[in-house]
């Protein structure tokens, strides 16, 4: 993604002191001076006490030195509190946590990277759904690292391990990560995990010029215009008349929001293509740009925003999984309550 500069003005880029005091949350440490932090990640080391519960063996965690962020989603708190609790307060010392804010700033974001991302990150672990994932993302930007997602069960079309069996599932998968044998699979994302959205200001349409690989494709007037992954393509590009497309897939969708015209019809495009939204010149109303509804910037008249494919997104698994569009119809209710008569 390529933003227009933009300098901050009184309502720009918080302090970094208030950003951390509304939105990160470090778990198990009081004292930075004093903890074994480094880099903003604590590390799992060889006197970490390990205390096995319920059968688990949590011993043979012991010397697993990784750097690990966690993520929670609002809602997901008391899970998260169990989960601590399940390891008698020993994973307390494992994780550096920040729970997912509200949409931030570009500039916000990007201060939230420098502080808690860093390339000696192993795993982010996620508590929550393909929200906090989203998130996690965003977090990660170019760096290729794997994400664990524990989420509820049926809820998540990303998650690795369902709440209803943590206890079991977690510990085999930290010791399978430790030992570099775990199962992945890789998305395709646009810098983001989802979608970028560009939509109008205020209460007039926009008017944008869309390019495809630097030539000029259309002019639409329109509410906006979402240009979306395959997991996105199940969001608010659906929402908006765009089709299903297996979130294994490498497409991009383009699709207007409330376009002037009806022949604008979505668009599946192969993944190698450059999309570029231009706000005209003449256009009623200035844009703003959402990125996974986690963050967000400004267009002007005049200025555009170029989006591409980055680099993959690698989920841990539990094994080799094939029921995609399984998933697909039982958390979206696909094609439910259809009955022959």
């Amino acid at each position: 993604m390529r933003l227009p500069p933009r300098t901050p003005g009184a309502e720009g880029l918080r302090s970094q002191e208030v950003l951390l005091e509304e939105v990160t949350e470090i778990e198990g440490v009081e004292d930075k001076a004093g903890s074994d932090l480094e880099g903003g990640l604590l590390l799992l080391g060889e006197d970490a006490e390990v205390h096995p519960g319920e059968g688990v063996k949590l011993a043979e965690l012991r010397g697993y030195r990784s750097r690990m962020l966690k993520v929670v989603q609002e809602g997901y708190e008391k899970e998260d509190e169990a989960i601590m609790d399940f390891f008698h307060g020993a994973m307390k010392h494992y994780f550096c946590s920040v729970k997912e804010p509200d949409s931030l700033s570009t500039p916000e974001m990007a201060e939230l990277c420098k502080l808690y991302i860093q390339e000696e990150v192993d795993l982010i672990m996620v508590v929550g759904g393909d929200s906090a994932v989203k998130f996690a993302a965003l977090l990660l930007q170019e760096r290729a690292k794997p994400v664990l997602c524990i989420s509820k069960d049926n809820e998540s079309m990303l998650g690795s391990i369902q709440l209803s069996n943590w206890k079991c599932e977690l510990p085999t998968v930290l010791t399978h990560i430790r030992d570099n044998r775990y199962y992945s699979e890789r998305l395709m994302r646009l810098h983001v995990l989802s979608e970028v959205v560009v939509r109008r200001k205020t209460h007039f349409c926009i008017k944008a010029a869309v390019f495809i690989n630097g030539e000029h494709f259309t002019d639409t007037v329109t509410d906006g215009i979402i240009v979306a992954t395959p997991l996105g393509s199940t969001g608010y590009a659906m929402n908006c008349g765009g089709p299903i497309v297996n979130y294994r897939s490498t497409n991009i969708v383009l699709v207007a929001v409330n376009p002037l015209t009806l022949s604008f019809r979505p668009l599946v495009m192969s993944h190698d293509i450059e999309v570029e939204i231009c706000i005209s010149k003449d256009s009623r109303s200035e844009a703003e740009v959402h990125f996974d509804g986690k963050c967000h910037d400004r267009l002007r008249q005049g200025e555009s925003i170029r989006i591409r494919q980055g680099h993959d997104f690698e989920m841990v698994r539990l094994g080799e999984d094939s029921r995609s569009q399984h998933k697909i119809k039982a958390i979206y209710s696909w094609n439910a309550g259809y009955a022959f008569t």
